[in-house]
């Protein structure tokens, strides 16, 4: 029952942060490898949790987890990238990140709009989730220009 409570609070939390603008287009990236992103498409935990979110993953056309060219990065035009915490320590931090290719040609690179959550918090679908939510609808619906929101 207290899951319950809190998951509706943090669905209310997130309706009141995603009243009155356009839901966020969000590139999720899960890790890299050889200088190229893997993404989640449709059908992922991570594209889920975007749209708990209040958010639109900007790569939904795409089923399942995939490695990211340049080219789609740049035409996907997300307004915020989603990380993982161990995904941008291993890149080198969020500068590291956006040196991914096609990345920095983002609106979400080229404002700097990453959020950052702990990979299970975020995908784990456990008892943190609801508190996961909250974090995330945080940061993905921050007004640009506030930094870096998570």
């Amino acid at each position: 029952q207290q899951l319950q409570a809190e998951w509706a609070a943090s669905r209310a939390q997130v309706s009141q942060l995603a009243a009155g603008h356009r839901a966020p287009r969000v590139l999720f990236v899960l890790s890299n490898a050889a200088n190229q992103a893997r993404i989640a498409g449709a059908g992922t935990a991570a594209d889920a949790m975007i749209g708990y979110a209040g958010a639109v993953n900007a790569l939904g056309d795409t089923q399942g987890y995939k490695m990211l060219s340049p080219e789609a990065a740049i035409a996907a035009a997300p307004d915020v990238i989603l990380a993982t915490t161990q995904g941008v320590e291993a890149s080198g931090g969020v500068d590291g990140l956006l040196k991914l290719p096609g990345l920095a040609q983002t609106p979400a690179g080229q404002h700097r709009r990453v959020v950052v959550l702990e990979t299970m918090e975020l995908l784990g679908f456990g008892p943190r989730v609801p508190k996961a939510l909250a974090t995330l609808a945080r940061g993905l619906h921050a007004p640009a220009g506030t930094g870096r929101p998570a």
